[in-house]
């Protein structure tokens, strides 16, 4: 038992000097060039809009994904696959043709459809 508990401990204490040591190294490398956090930033916002929620008040919401050549279109709540196509307007085709009964509601901001690959008029 005794065993037991040492081992505990000298994980911990491990664990502890570790995650103190990356922390130190993380300050400095932000201190020697503090635009390589800014660039990381950068990338994970530009990540982040390549999967959009689309909202407006009517029907159900829309989540949009590119994955290479293609748009994926889901239902935000549910992750529903809905349809897809190489252009914005050729799924929407195909989910109105799959779900007649149904409607779906989104906005697209000319920004979000500049990192989608969709052209705006």
């Amino acid at each position: 038992m005794d065993l037991l508990l040492e081992m505990i401990i000298i994980w911990a204490l491990g664990f502890w000097a570790g995650w103190r040591w990356h922390q130190a190294r993380m300050a400095q490398r932000i201190l020697r060039d503090p635009r390589s956090l800014r660039r990381a930033l950068d990338e994970i916002d530009r990540l982040s809009l390549e999967v959009k929620t689309l909202e407006d008040p009517k029907g159900e919401p829309l989540r949009v994904e590119r994955m290479g050549t293609q748009l994926y279109l889901y239902q935000a709540d549910t992750d529903e696959f809905l349809a897809q196509g190489p252009d914005l307007k050729s799924a929407l085709e195909q989910m109105a043709q799959r779900f007649p009964n149904r409607s779906f509601r989104g906005h697209l901001e000319k920004e979000q459809a500049d990192q989608l690959g969709i052209k705006v008029d």
